[in-house]
């Protein structure tokens, strides 16, 4: 199963959709794209971007989505940030997807974000990356680190340390094994693999 940003012809950003297409034969064929239809319990569509999926071990898949969060008020009259946040919808078709009301991680300082997402030895592993907008328009004060938060339950996050390591733009994708961790991390030099035993510290792989 993979999940996709895709937009009509001609489409610009506010068109921007999610796309679902699978394999049955370990990915040299892919069936045709489906458009993902995210809701509320009360069946309201979820506008989403920049999803992830897991797959549960009772079948059904947990999607990780970027969505806008509500923009607050600043002091003093300030127009307020645009602010991001990371969700989360549960499917048991791959196709409809009900959020989640419990999850939702609100990052400030971001407008937009990518999350990767993994499970090792009992725990959901979340990587948020800063957006390529995020990046091209920050301030030089601004954080433009990994953000990293940990759960037991893949919904109630726990922020730990971000992750640095020189050069690294984003973690885009991580895989696990028995005694550890590999992530593939885009960077000025191109794609880079690296490892880890328990999710951070991260280390290039020579």
């Amino acid at each position: 199963m993979a999940v996709f940003d895709f937009r009509s012809d001609g489409g610009d950003d506010k068109d921007m959709r999610i796309g679902v297409s699978t394999s049955k034969d370990d990915g040299r064929s892919w069936s045709l794209i489906k458009r993902l239809k995210i809701t509320d319990r009360t069946g309201v569509a979820f506008h989403a971007r920049h999803a992830e999926v897991l797959s549960l071990p009772d079948g059904r898949v947990r999607l990780y989505f970027t969505a806008d969060a509500p923009k607050t008020r600043r002091a003093g009259g300030e127009k307020p940030k645009s602010a991001c946040l990371i969700r989360s919808a549960i499917s048991r078709d791959g196709v409809r997807f009900r959020v989640v009301p419990a999850m939702g991680l609100r990052f400030h300082d971001l407008p937009d974000a990518f999350a990767a997402v993994v499970e090792f030895k009992s725990r959901t592993h979340l990587y948020v990356s800063p957006g390529v907008h995020t990046r091209a328009d920050k301030d030089d004060k601004d954080d433009d680190s990994v953000r990293h938060a940990v759960a037991r339950d893949g919904r109630r996050f726990a922020r730990v340390a971000p992750i640095e390591v020189e050069d690294v733009d984003s973690i885009d994708s991580v895989v696990s094994f028995d005694d550890g961790m590999r992530a593939y991390a885009t960077s000025d030099q191109g794609i880079r693999s690296l490892v880890s035993d328990d999710g951070t510290p991260w280390s290039e792989v020579a």
